[in-house]
């Protein structure tokens, strides 16, 4: 009885002696995968509450905004919109901007004109929004994550990652099923 008893405590033992350096390895890779697919869930689940992220690029929003931040939005209607809020206008065959609200003016057509400025331009921009067009509203902001938002807006990506995680899930499995 005794020799079964440190026999099973041995097995436990041995199984269970990984070096430090091979758990760091797998922690590591466990969270590079991990971490994308959380981001992945959080940026197509916050569409579910009426959210879309955008990436800011440039600096004229610094220091309020840095190059590469993600932004989480909400599309709000012009009606909806402050003065001081930060907004992204999707213009047609240019890159989205994104700046702070200084103005608001309703037109005599039903649309709105929008007058806006980067926090670092000297200048101020006007946009004319029609009415029934949605304006993306910045809610929070997150420092950097864009740059990884972006990368992972890749199709490709994405199946690696799918891929990666099934490999380590199988691994995960084999070594339970060993181990007991």
């Amino acid at each position: 009885m005794y020799d079964l008893e440190m026999d099973t405590l041995n097995s436990i033992l041995r199984a269970n002696a990984r070096s430090p350096l091979r758990q760091l390895l797998w922690w590591c890779l466990l969270g590079l995968v991990l971490v994308p697919i959380l981001l992945i869930c959080v940026d197509t689940g916050s569409a579910l509450f009426g959210y879309s992220t955008v990436v800011g690029y440039g600096t004229s929003m610094e220091p309020a905004l840095s190059n590469g931040d993600a932004l989480w939005a909400k599309y709000l209607n012009p009606t909806e919109v402050k003065v001081g809020d930060i907004v992204t206008l999707q213009l047609p065959s240019k890159e989205p901007v994104t700046h702070r609200v200084l103005r608001i003016h309703r037109l005599s057509n039903g649309s709105y004109l929008l007058e806006t400025k980067g926090d670092a331009n000297q200048f101020s921009e006007k946009w004319e929004i029609a009415a029934g067009e949605k304006i993306a509203v910045a809610s929070i902001r997150v420092h950097f994550v864009g740059y990884v938002l972006q990368f992972l807006s890749n199709i490709a990506v994405r199946v690696i990652l799918i891929g990666a995680m099934a490999l380590l899930t199988v691994i995960w499995v084999r070594r339970q099923r060993t181990s007991a």
